[in-house]
């Protein structure tokens, strides 16, 4: 269609619904990544809160081991 200045207004519409498929198309790969990107966030905070138990359980045995140490030496040592 050509309005009054001799512009064809029906490739303007056309150039306009495929830049709003493309923004569409953009969005949802956008909202995608976004999601992946959280989904892989979330296990990071999950391995980060197993390593803090397995830290805390290696500083507890350590604890344990060194008082079943002190023990020991005194054992051995009131032995004596």
């Amino acid at each position: 269609m050509i309005n009054e200045f001799g512009e064809d207004t029906n490739s303007y519409c056309s150039f306009e619904s495929k830049d709003t498929v493309l923004l569409q198309s953009e969005n949802g790969n956008l909202h995608q990544r976004v999601n992946v990107l959280t989904h892989e966030l979330q296990k990071r905070k999950e391995r980060e809160e197993q390593l803090e138990d397995v830290i805390q359980a290696y500083e507890k045995i350590h604890m344990e081991k060194n008082n079943l140490q002190r023990d020991l030496d005194k054992m051995v040592s009131g032995n004596t």
